[in-house]
């Protein structure tokens, strides 16, 4: 994922996932973060902790990980609502975010802009996978078309102020 990248880049090993389970897009970000754990090297840090794509999962994940000795320096959430489930776990733990620990999302919700949060996220082109939906469809209906096609469209990095170097 495009996430570990930046945070192996500011001197963070210790990365965890909280993972989105087999929900639709979960099993394809946990693969990412392992490969990309792996190519830095890291595969001895790799944390997985099972959470969900909901604000609970996200508390849940992240109350599991500060039980951990050393907790990791940096977080990947499944997406923006269980990243702020996570950040409000490490607000009420006392921790520094993002002195003590980094978090990231998945998505760059609105929430993940407002305020305090200004979520580390990873942004989805929405207008153009609509578009892109409705003229696959169109060829479907009009054109007759019956194979599959699979189209991936790159989606964006938005860094925000849930992440920093790792500390000390």
């Amino acid at each position: 994922t495009m996430l570990v990248d930046p945070l192996v880049e500011r001197g963070h090993e210790r990365i965890a996932h909280i993972s989105g389970g087999v929900a639709a897009g979960g099993p394809g970000r946990r693969a990412g973060y392992e490969e990309r754990m792996r190519h830095h090297g890291l595969g001895e840090f790799i944390t997985i902790i099972e959470g969900a794509f909901t604000r609970d999962g996200g508390c849940r994940g992240m109350e599991l990980l500060l039980e951990e000795s050393p907790p990791p320096t940096a977080v990947l959430a499944p997406n923006d609502f269980a990243a702020l489930g996570a950040l409000e776990v490490v607000d009420a733990a006392g921790l520094d975010v993002p002195g003590d620990i980094s978090i990231t999302g998945y998505d760059n919700i609105f929430l993940a802009r407002m305020g305090r949060v200004d979520l580390t996220t990873v942004e989805q082109p929405a207008a153009e996978l609509g578009a892109t939906a409705v003229q696959l469809l169109k060829e479907r209906i009009e054109d007759g078309r019956t194979e599959a096609k699979h189209i991936v469209l790159p989606p964006q990095l938005v860094v925000g102020s849930t992440t920093g170097p790792v500390a000390g």
